[in-house]
């Protein structure tokens, strides 16, 4: 028995020595780094240079490296016509707009849960949960005018429902906060169709986008 538990701890001796050999290789390391040790490495008391003055060796003959001519800029990017170029335009339109519908629901939400808050809360927190509140509409009224700015002289095709549809719901979001939950639901659900309804014209656009590419290259 005794025989067998002698072999059993010279057999598990080699992976506990490389323990202790790694512990001890990382503590001589730590050494070189700490002030008060004897094999503290001293550091490099030479001054960094500053302003480009200084190359690397061996690059000597690049020393003048500031009067180098400078590379040439990339070109200026390709026409590819006003079609193209319209296309472009509208679907970076429908990016802008998809992200600030995106952001009025954050505004509402937060508004609507300072305010209910604020109906149940002590004296001294009902003062601060009121102000946040007014912070947060405020930004839903920024929010709001940036996207009617946004949908102004926007008409024909998709526009002539997205547009009113958009409309409402910005008129709306002025009450949402203060909507029981399945009304905030139904508030919220029309605005992510609204959004989605932005993505779906993005990957439209980007088809046609491509093709006009095509066109504008072949001729």
């Amino acid at each position: 028995f005794f025989s067998c538990c002698a072999a059993s701890n010279k057999m598990s001796n080699p992976t506990t020595q490389l323990v202790n050999d790694m512990v001890e290789s990382d503590a001589e390391f730590r050494k070189q780094f700490d002030r008060s040790d004897p094999n503290y490495h001293g550091g490099d008391s030479t001054a960094v240079p500053l302003g480009g003055q200084t190359v690397p060796k061996g690059m000597e003959a690049h020393a003048d490296w500031k009067a180098l001519p400078e590379a040439p800029t990339d070109a200026a990017e390709t026409d590819y016509g006003p079609e193209y170029n319209r296309l472009m335009e509208l679907r970076t339109f429908f990016g802008d707009l998809k992200k600030a519908l995106s952001v009025l629901p954050v505004h509402v939400e937060a508004a609507s849960k300072y305010s209910k808050k604020a109906a149940t809360a002590s004296t001294a927190e009902k003062a601060k949960l009121e102000t946040e509140t007014q912070e947060e509409d405020l930004k839903r009224e920024k929010v709001v005018a940036d996207i009617e700015v946004m949908l102004k002289g926007r008409e024909g095709g998709v526009f002539d429902e997205m547009v009113p549809t958009i409309a409402e719901l910005l008129k709306q979001s002025a009450d949402a906060p203060t909507y029981d939950k399945e009304k905030y639901f139904d508030w919220a659900t029309a605005m992510k169709r609204m959004q989605q309804q932005c993505f779906a014209e993005m990957k439209k656009l980007l088809q046609d986008i491509k093709e006009a590419k095509k066109k504008a290259t072949a001729q």
